[in-house]
């Protein structure tokens, strides 16, 4: 047991490490990249747009009126902010501050709902049913 061991000391100095580190790999130049990260991002809202037009889906329904359009609008951002904070989520945020955020937002969403779809849809199917 008191035998000497030719290890290093446990405390003291040591010798001093020299890292090598790989070279960074090559990357595409910055227009490629971006124009790739755009197709990639845009291509799927081009293709989900020209679906929702080849299945009838139209404005004719959107809010005409100043106030309506402001609601919708603003309705439709804070969808759209959910969304974001959700990616955030994925991204970098915790559990805990994503959820207080989701919660104000849903709060203001609940404030500035459009509060006459109910009644446009009665309407419509009203109207459907006249002409049934």
């Amino acid at each position: 047991m008191g035998e000497e061991s030719s290890e290093l000391p446990l405390w003291g100095k040591r010798p001093l490490i020299a890292h090598v580190f790989r070279q960074p790999d090559r990357r595409a130049p910055i227009p490629i990249a971006l124009g790739f990260t755009g197709l990639v991002l845009g291509l799927p809202w081009l293709v989900l747009l020209g679906l929702l037009g080849k299945a009838g889906a139209d404005l004719k329904f959107w809010p005409s009126d100043f106030s309506g359009n402001c609601r919708a609008l603003a309705f439709h951002g804070i969808l759209a902010g959910m969304l974001l904070v959700l990616v955030l989520y994925w991204i970098q945020l915790t559990i805990f501050p994503a959820l207080g955020i989701l919660v104000a937002l849903w709060l203001v969403a609940y404030l500035v709902r459009p509060r006459d779809l109910p009644a446009d849809a009665a309407a419509r199917r009203r109207a459907a049913a006249k002409t049934d």
